[in-house]
């Protein structure tokens, strides 16, 4: 594995494993943002948000290279597997984003109170 690999990886391990905002669902589980912690609001998050979007972006491209890859060494079960772990990678990708979103959504509110 590449050492961009490995960091990009990391980088979206980190996130999934430090982050959570409010997602739909029936248990009420949230997902964290590295940048939404008890710190609060710093100069630094929308920056933050900004390497997380492109990690993910970089995670999402990777895992489905990674998917094709594997169907091109081993069709067993193909293109079935390819098409789950594609699936799956999608969700991520859209519950990454979403808390982003979500986050960004919150950073305005803050902006907008302490600008009256």
């Amino acid at each position: 594995m590449s050492p961009y690999k490995k960091a990009v990886m990391a980088c979206v391990g980190l996130l999934f494993l430090s982050s959570t905002v409010e997602l739909e669902g029936r248990n009420g589980n949230r997902l964290k943002l590295a940048s939404d912690d008890e710190i609060g609001a710093t100069a630094y998050d929308r920056r933050i948000l900004d390497l997380e979007r492109t990690a993910i972006e970089a995670a999402f491209n990777e895992q489905i290279v990674h998917l094709y890859q594997t169907w091109m060494k081993d069709d067993t079960g193909q293109p079935d597997r390819a098409g789950k772990g594609a699936q799956q990678a999608r969700r991520a990708y859209i519950r990454s984003m979403a808390a982003i979103d979500q986050r960004v959504q919150k950073l305005d509110i803050i902006g907008n109170m302490n600008k009256k």
